[in-house]
């Protein structure tokens, strides 16, 4: 046999099997991943740890955003803030959308040894909205509502902005926040008939701030104003609460 011949059979053979590595290497992962999270809901933590870390040294975002988790509330392992957060960063470099709210969360709220740094928080909340994170999009309008200093300053109509956004998408809480906008006529004309809308499909998912806020749009509202709220909260969910006013 020609070395020619023989060098390109080497070489393809090669090549197969580069190809079939990353794809090996990434069921090997699910597994340990999908093993990773047994482990924990059986409650075996030690074990669970050395399986995200196995995973997450290896670059699966999942696995990354986990072991922040386990390593925020000591789970099998020692708690260690800094180290919690170095993992967070990892998933959310990668586009982890729980790992942006996360740390969108912990730069809110200054804890895990991080500095309250509200525009970082607004940086990451954006990320993981952008990514439909209700949560995150909530928080967002709840920053521009009430205004935290620190360069972000109140403007109700960001504010509105998100609560709506959110709202369409089908979050509660957003409905509830944007329908107290629309009774305190806070970045939107006031309004308490779609005020009571919003408020009313809140309230029937439990939202207690939108059960109060509902209550509170009645006792200015007229039976037909009421009647006519319900029926526009009725046809709003038909249409995946799109467009609704």
């Amino acid at each position: 046999m020609e070395l020619t011949t023989l060098m390109t059979r080497v070489l393809n053979q090669v090549l197969v099997g580069s190809l079939l590595l990353p794809t090996l290497t990434g069921l090997v992962f699910a597994d340990t991943l999908s093993d990773a999270k047994e482990a924990h809901r059986a409650g075996e933590y030690h074990k669970a740890a050395k399986l995200f870390r196995f995973a997450a040294e290896n670059g699966d975002a999942d696995a990354r955003y986990s072991l922040g988790s386990i390593y925020t509330y000591g789970e099998g392992v020692l708690s260690d803030n800094q180290e919690a957060v170095k993992w967070y960063r990892l998933a959310a470099g990668q586009g982890h959308r729980d790992a942006q709210y996360t740390l969108g969360l912990i730069y809110g709220s200054g804890q895990q040894g991080l500095p309250q740094d509200y525009r970082e928080a607004v940086k990451w909340y954006r990320r993981a909205a952008a990514q439909g994170h209700t949560e995150a999009i909530v928080n967002l309008g709840m920053i521009y509502e009430r205004g935290y200093g620190q360069g972000i300053i109140r403007d109700y109509r960001e504010a509105v902005k998100w609560y709506r956004l959110g709202a369409e998408m089908g979050g509660a809480s957003a409905q509830a926040n944007l329908g107290m906008m629309y009774i305190r006529g806070f970045g939107v004309p006031r309004n308490l008939i779609i005020a009571y809308m919003w408020l009313d499909l809140a309230s029937a998912r439990g939202i207690g701030l939108a059960q109060q806020g509902r209550a509170e749009a009645a006792e200015e509202m007229t039976a037909s104003q009421i009647s006519k709220a319900i029926k526009m909260a009725k046809k709003c969910k038909l249409r995946n609460f799109r467009n609704c006013g």
